[in-house]
């Protein structure tokens, strides 16, 4: 997404993406060294801590449990208001899948909130039953 995309989305949803690459000139250098190494780096966290539009709310998806507080103590120094890091079944994002950790930040503090918050159960999915429940169904 281009800047001028990038800046109407924000204009109409209040939300956009930023390709790292496009915005900070380092990660244009370090493209190619990801793509050899196939694997995750400092740079999957680097990029939405140094966002260059220094939103005050963020939600920040991390690719190990053992990132969530780091990443929410270093959104507190930055000077965010409020955030959310979280981390679910070994993926940067919230699932349903497993357990989710969040670290919300808040009033200029961090708490750890529980899983799923007491309220939902994990429901594992894999790739051979993924969808076979609502298979056949019509909308």
């Amino acid at each position: 997404m281009n800047a001028d995309k990038s800046r109407q989305a924000l204009d109409d949803l209040g939300v956009c993406f930023l390709f790292a690459p496009k915005y900070h000139t380092g990660f244009r250098h370090a493209m190619p060294v990801r793509q050899q190494l196939k694997t995750r780096t400092l740079f999957n966290v680097l990029g939405p801590l140094i966002n260059p539009a220094h939103p005050p709310l963020a939600l920040i998806g991390v690719y190990s449990p053992e990132l969530v507080l780091p990443i929410a103590e270093t959104l507190r120094v930055l000077g965010y208001q409020r955030a959310a890091v979280v981390h679910s079944g070994g993926m940067d994002e919230v699932s349903l899948h497993a357990p989710t950790i969040v670290a919300e930040l808040h009033d200029g503090r961090n708490q750890e909130l529980p899983a799923h918050g007491g309220r939902l159960r994990p429901h594992p999915v894999s790739p051979g039953t993924a969808g076979r429940r609502h298979a056949g169904r019509k909308p």
